[in-house]
């Protein structure tokens, strides 16, 4: 089994919780390929094989063309300045999940928002195993957020994304034969 650890991030707090997360399950002894969402296009999956998947939360969901380009812009007006990831802009997990034929069959989902009640801050991660779900893929742990709070991770954040990352190993709630019926 192999945990295929993707993130879309624009200022880099998604992609280092994609990081901590990765390599808890590699300490856990787990095979882990991590990648940007924008290099998602050709990765096929094994039957075997669990999607971690995390992006920012914009707007209440996961970010768009538009969500995109509004962080692109953020950069230019921030102060401190802030510094766009390399793949902000590209396709993201909202392209690859309209556009992919096939996804796996189990997948853990995470997110990076606002330090806040949910209820106003919205979850990507809710919205991601949401698109999951109705595709049929088995989300095996409830969607997890970490929290940022000045376009910062919150202190404690990277180890609790640890720490959640070491609870998926191994986790399996059906047997595969069950899964794609």
């Amino acid at each position: 089994m192999t945990y295929v650890v993707v993130h879309e991030s624009m200022f880099g707090n998604t992609r280092m919780v994609a990081e901590a997360i990765a390599g808890a399950l590699r300490t856990a002894g787990a095979d882990v390929r991590q990648l940007p969402a924008a290099e998602l296009g050709g990765v096929r999956f094994d039957a075997d094989d669990v999607l971690v998947i995390g992006a920012p939360t914009h707007a209440h969901t996961f970010p768009g063309a538009r969500t995109r380009v509004a962080a692109r812009d953020m950069v230019k007006k921030s102060n401190p300045p802030l510094v766009l990831e390399p793949t902000a802009t590209a396709r993201g997990i909202r392209e690859w999940l309209k556009e992919s034929a096939e996804l796996p069959a189990r997948a853990a989902v995470f997110d990076t928002r606002a330090n806040g009640p949910r209820l106003l801050t919205g979850s990507a991660a809710v919205r991601i195993a949401h698109q999951l779900r109705r595709r049929h893929v088995q989300v095996l742990a409830p969607p997890e957020s970490f929290l940022v709070s000045a376009n910062q991770l919150r202190d404690g954040e990277i180890a609790r994304a640890a720490e959640w990352a070491r609870t998926l190993v191994g986790q399996r709630r059906a047997p595969m034969s069950a899964l794609r019926h």
